[in-house]
């Protein structure tokens, strides 16, 4: 039988893959024919499944077999559309009553259809090279360790993970299963890069106090999440109303029962949208989702529908009125938001202003988790946020990082070495490594009077043991300044540290 119409776009045919895409296709290959198992991480909206389609177009070029799994109907139907165009072939499809060709090279399979049953009648002697999984940060549950050890145990097969949010994974994590990071593309860097597009965030005053519901599995508990929001339903639909009123826009709720009641106020208000859910028929869906892109519908509510696969790069506001704790699920709803169309310049981010308390929420800045940001600047940023309406989160989080550079200059204290006067710390900072620290001294401090010679051999001996680096520019004078002031704070990089503030 052939696959249910998608109910998403079709991919362009004669994708070309961009730098980025293709980068992270070679090294995959590469890792593959070395015979281990690669991890892509690639922010939602960049490109994941057309460079796991690259992939398998590469892969059976060299005769190799390919299992493609997805856990939602949707996530199925996109990624064999995508596949099929990309590779020029028809895949097999093996979901529910579906049952797929087993001449064909490429199956793409429902990890709920697949279990050891299924496995074992149709699957015993048809060999798989490799196995991509699609939104893998799911791939420590039962269900795919039962297909990927099925495989790996007949034929050791590979396994290549497709994420945007590694950090998802329960258990054990990703490491029990994938050997190498193929490629590592960040928001941060598609957004710089053009790749995706800006997040301006909006922050509507609610005041809804979340401090007395209880951590349930890791999230606030929903069935009171639900009851609090619910009760508020009014102020976020004013929210609503006032953000975003004339953009296309995806609203992400806690319940069905919240989202129908939004729908509602936001059709009292002449707001054409529409609610959908699990509980919504396939047809209704995919008419509601055609609607939507015809901008037929403004507002599309959902409850946990459309947090992964749904592809729409005509969304130009994501409210978020479903607060947690995890920053995965946050992550996935506001890349909804997050690609590029023609006359799209941004994306809103709405959120709504809560009371907390114990609850470590996930906030707009933490989307840039990276090195780039400290949690310092974040959590400046945030407050600098307070202070504007509406805001572009990459110019407030540099703006916070020049605040935080200003800031520490300012309480550098200038250390007098006779009658001379040296900056040793103007650039000092500490630099995190894998398994230790070092002190990163790169200093323009004035010329010291005898500063004429180069930093001698036993120097160099005692700073390496200070692990004070970049010493090859030093003078004698300045060498000896810095390792008085580590005689002076009893040789501990933390009171140099602490006393130079």
């Amino acid at each position: 039988m052939s696959a249910e119409p998608s109910l998403f776009q079709k991919p362009e045919s004669h994708y070309k893959l961009k730098s980025y895409q293709s980068k992270a296709v070679e090294n995959a290959v590469r890792l593959l024919e070395e015979g281990k198992n690669p991890l892509i991480i690639m922010a939602t909206g960049t490109g994941k499944t057309v460079v796991g389609s690259s992939i398998i177009k590469e892969r059976i070029s060299r005769g190799k077999k390919i299992l493609w799994l997805a856990h939602r109907e949707e996530l199925i139907d996109q990624a064999k559309s995508q596949i099929d165009n990309i590779c020029q072939i028809n895949s097999g499809l093996e979901r529910a009553e579906h049952r797929a060709n087993l001449t064909e090279n490429v199956i793409v399979g429902s990890v709920p259809t697949l279990r050891k049953s299924r496995l074992d009648s149709r699957f015993s002697d048809f060999r798989i090279d490799d196995i991509i999984i699609d939104e893998c940060h799911h791939a420590t549950a039962d269900s795919y360790q039962t297909i990927i050890e099925f495989f790996q145990s007949r034929f050791c097969s590979n396994v290549v993970g497709l994420t945007a949010t590694p950090d998802g994974a329960k258990g054990g994590g990703l490491k029990s299963i994938f050997s190498d990071i193929a490629y590592n593309y960040s928001l941060l860097e598609a957004i710089k890069d053009g790749n995706l597009c800006n997040l301006i965030g909006v922050k509507v005053d609610c005041d809804i106090d979340l401090s007395g519901i209880r951590t349930v599995a890791g999230d606030l508990d929903q069935g009171a999440l639900d009851d609090v929001m619910s009760s508020k339903i009014l102020n976020i639909a004013e929210g609503v109303l006032k953000e975003t009123i004339g953009r296309r826009t995806i609203v992400f709720t806690v319940s069905v029962r919240m989202a129908v009641m939004l729908e509602a106020i936001l059709k009292e208000n002449g707001i054409k949208a529409k609610a959908l859910s699990a509980e919504s028929s396939i047809e209704e869906r995919r008419y509601a989702i055609s609607q939507f892109r015809r901008g037929e519908i403004t507002h599309l509510l959902n409850c946990a529908l459309f947090t992964e696969g749904f592809d729409c790069p005509e969304i130009e506001a994501v409210v978020i009125a479903c607060p947690t704790k995890s920053r995965t699920k946050y992550s996935q709803m506001v890349g909804r938001g997050t690609r590029l169309s023609p006359g799209k310049s941004h994306c809103l981010l709405v959120e709504f202003g809560y009371q907390a308390n114990q609850h470590q929420l996930v906030k707009p800045f933490d989307l840039f988790i990276t090195e780039h940001y400290s949690p310092d600047v974040r959590k400046e940023a945030e407050r600098l946020s307070s202070l504007k309406p509406n805001y572009y989160m990459l110019e407030l989080l540099e703006l916070a990082k020049e605040n935080l550079r200003k800031s520490a200059l300012d309480s550098v204290k200038i250390v007098q070495y006779g009658s001379t006067y040296y900056d040793p710390f103007a650039l000092l900072e500490l630099k995190g490594k894998a398994y230790d620290q070092e002190l990163d001294l790169e200093y323009e401090g004035r010329r010291l009077s005898n500063a004429e010679g180069s930093i001698t051999s036993k120097q160099k001996e005692i700073l390496a043991k200070l692990k004070v680096i970049n010493t090859e520019k030093m003078s004698v004078a300045s060498a000896s300044l810095v390792i008085s002031i580590f005689a002076n704070n009893g040789w501990s990089a933390e009171k140099v540290l602490r006393n130079s503030k």
